[in-house]
C-alpha cells in the first residue's frame, strides 16, 4: 500500500507523533502541524506492505540502537484508510 507518514510536530498529537493516512486519501489534506507548517514540508510517501514496515521507516535509527519495537509502534496512528494494511511482524 502506498501510504503517506505525516509528523512528527502535529497539532494534535493525542494518538502519537505520526498520523498514517493511504496515499489517496483525501484526509492527507487536512493534517495540521503545530506553528502552521504544512504537510508538503513534513510529510513522505512510501510503499509498505505492512504497518511493521512504516514503523521500521520512521523509527529505523531507534530500532537500531534497541529501543523497543512496540513502544514504537504505539507512536504511529493508522487512520481508517489503512484498514487494509496488515500489522506485519517484526
Amino acid at each position: 500500500m502506498r501510504i503517506i507518514i505525516h509528523g512528527p510536530n502535529l497539532a494534535d498529537q493525542r494518538q502519537g507523533s505520526f498520523q498514517i493516512h493511504a496515499a489517496d486519501c483525501g484526509d492527507n489534506a487536512k493534517v495540521r502541524y503545530l506553528g502552521g507548517a504544512g504537510t508538503a514540508e513534513t510529510a513522505w510517501t512510501l510503499e509498505v506492505d505492512d504497518r511493521a514496515e512504516a514503523v521500521e521507516e520512521v523509527y529505523s535509527d531507534q530500532l537500531g540502537e534497541g529501543a523497543d519495537f512496540q513502544s514504537c509502534r504505539d507512536d504511529l496512528y493508522f487512520n481508517p484508510c489503512c484498514s487494509g494494511l496488515p500489522e506485519g511482524s517484526r
